[in-house]
């Protein structure tokens, strides 16, 4: 009720003021509580083209060699670039996710696991990798690929395609 007698005190001092008049003179402004600014929690930020690279270096291929986790970024960084693939590094690797299928174009996406990286060591190099390749620093060693998988298994899809190297413990195709 105290608020409604201010807003009514506010009003009649606007409606006094256009007239000329004086406002009454017990209103004071002074005992008027302030309003606190609203609360929210702002959104949390978008990852960079940059950190969705070295997230999939991270995922797919901590435990290779630099050479390995080049392929892997030079596969992800081939897709944005062809046709018939999401044109952002970002939307690449998040490719399948959200057609609740579960047929993600990369596993760890879909596995149910946190996709939050836990070793230091491992994500800082993802980073640097990421940033080589962006950087054209890197050469391609997959010769264009597309797509991999690991070595141990054999998927149905990998004889529609041409195979272009062995890097690691992974196999790279393109069309």
């Amino acid at each position: 009720m105290r608020r409604h007698a201010v807003v009514a005190a506010v009003l009649a001092m606007l409606a006094g003021c256009e007239t000329g008049e004086k406002p009454p003179p017990s209103y004071d402004l002074a005992a008027v509580p302030p309003v606190p600014p609203p609360s929210f929690e702002p959104a949390p930020a978008a990852p960079s083209e940059r950190d969705c690279l070295a997230e999939a270096i991270y995922f797919e291929g901590r435990g290779e060699p630099r050479e390995g986790q080049i392929a892997i970024a030079h596969v992800v960084m081939n897709r944005a670039a062809a046709k018939g693939f999401p044109g952002q590094v970002c939307d690449v690797i998040r490719e399948g996710e959200s057609n609740g299928t579960g047929k993600c174009q990369f596993s760890w996406r879909c596995d149910g696991k946190p996709d939050t990286p836990t070793d230091a060591a491992a994500w800082s190099t993802a980073q640097k990798v990421a940033d080589s390749v962006m950087q054209g620093d890197a050469t391609d060693p997959t010769h264009g690929a597309l797509y991999f998988h690991n070595a141990k298994v054999q998927p149905d899809w990998s004889a529609k395609f041409r195979r272009t190297a062995e890097i690691g413990a992974h196999i790279y195709y393109a069309k």
